[in-house]
C-alpha cells in the first residue's frame, strides 16, 4: 500500500516572507557560493550554486529532508518562493540534480549553512510574529 504525502501549502503572506528573507540574505548567500566554488574548483555559476544554498537553507529552517524540500518547492504550494530561487539563475532542474548539488554543497559549507538557517529562520517567525500581531490589532 502507498502512503499518501500531504505537501504543506505555504500561503502568500508567508512566501513573502520567505522571499523577504532571500533578498536579506542575498549577499551572504552569495559570499558562500563563491566561497564552495573555490573550495571544490567547480565551473558554475555562483548564482546557479546560490539556488542549492537556498534550497539547504530553507531545508534546514523548515526542518525538511533534502527530499523533502523539491517536492514542496515544484508542487504549486509554495510556486512563489519556487519563482525567486529559478530566478536566481536558470530554472530549477530535477529532483536528483537538486538532490546531489544540495548534498555537494552541505559538507564544505556546513557551519556558513547552518548559521545562514538560523539568520534565516529568525527572520522568518519574526515576519510571521509581526503579522500575527499586525492582524490581531486589526480585529480590535
Amino acid at each position: 500500500m502507498v502512503a499518501n504525502i500531504y505537501l504543506p501549502y505555504t500561503n502568500d503572506k508567508y512566501q513573502e516572507i520567505i522571499i523577504d528573507g532571500l533578498i536579506k540574505f542575498y549577499n551572504q548567500g552569495l559570499n558562500i557560493s563563491i566561497n564552495f566554488l573555490k573550495k571544490t574548483s567547480l565551473h558554475i555559476p555562483p548564482t546557479r550554486i546560490m539556488q542549492f544554498i537556498f534550497m539547504v537553507v530553507l531545508q534546514l529552517a523548515f526542518g525538511l529532508t533534502i527530499a523533502g524540500i523539491f517536492p514542496l518547492l515544484v508542487s504549486g504550494k509554495a510556486e512563489k518562493a519556487r519563482g525567486y530561487i529559478s530566478n536566481l539563475n536558470t530554472p530549477l532542474l530535477g529532483k536528483s540534480t537538486a538532490s546531489k548539488r544540495m548534498r555537494q554543497v552541505i559538507e564544505p559549507c556546513k557551519c556558513e549553512l547552518l548559521d545562514l538557517a538560523e539568520h534565516f529562520q529568525n527572520h522568518l517567525f519574526t515576519g510571521i510574529k509581526l503579522r500575527e500581531v499586525d492582524r490581531i490589532f486589526l480585529l480590535i
